[in-house]
């Protein structure tokens, strides 16, 4: 699935302009997908607010590309594991609340959920990325 992503992605992130963490997808076709743990989480699988239109793609070639080495498509997806698997759990310092972000997918968030079976209330970042 992450592939699709990939494809669809990649024809639009060349065009799309630099965004802010709080900027809505700009891109026809697309729309803004939560990331599950907020900024923290977006941070922990190292990106920056400003990566946001392109971040599916970013992550998708770094578990799944070809030129990386085992060591490093084994720590992408170590690291994507740790954040997915309790974004509420983890511990965070007093005062640094994490603010909710979103990312540019392709489709539509009712699209993806009938493609991946994922319930209403379900975690659609989660699903669309494992």
């Amino acid at each position: 699935m992450l592939a699709v992503v990939v494809a669809l992605t990649a024809a639009a992130a060349a065009s799309a302009p630099a965004e802010r963490a709080d900027d809505p997808t700009p891109v026809p076709g697309f729309f803004d997908l939560s990331v599950t743990g907020g900024t923290s989480a977006y941070g922990s699988l190292g990106f920056v607010p400003e990566e946001r239109g392109t971040a599916l793609v970013l992550l998708a070639r770094e578990i799944y590309s070809q030129s990386a080495g085992f060591n490093e498509r084994s720590a992408a997806a170590r690291r994507l594991t740790f954040v997915l698997a309790a974004p509420a759990t983890q511990v965070s310092e007093p005062g640094s609340a994490s603010e909710p972000i979103t990312v540019a997918a392709p489709l539509s968030a009712d699209t993806w959920r009938d493609l991946l079976e994922v319930p209403r209330n379900g975690d659609l970042f989660a699903a669309i990325v494992s």
